[in-house]
């Protein structure tokens, strides 16, 4: 708010003045769109360790963009159906 003020802008009837929540709102869903278009620089917001760990894991395009051994990327699949036979999983 205070930005706002130094460039001119004034309560009441100036932008984001004239809102309820003081343009709260549109900071944040800016701040979020941010996030999702570069997640690796948002994620080293909460430290190396979170940067290194999304850098690291998913199936993005960048993660593991060169694949050369056979298995080096794997992909899990969970299956909707449970058969038990004789106490056992199938």
């Amino acid at each position: 708010m205070q930005a706002c003020r130094k460039i001119g802008l004034k309560p009441p009837h100036d932008y984001p003045f004239n809102t309820r929540e003081l343009a709260r709102r549109s900071l944040y869903n800016y701040i979020n769109k941010l996030a999702e278009h570069n997640i690796s620089h948002a994620a080293s917001r909460n430290g190396e360790e979170a940067s290194q760990l999304i850098r690291t894991t998913g199936a993005g395009i960048h993660n593991n963009a060169y694949i050369s051994r056979p298995f080096e990327q794997v992909q899990f699949e969970q299956k909707s159906t449970v058969h038990l036979c004789g106490g056992f999983l199938c």
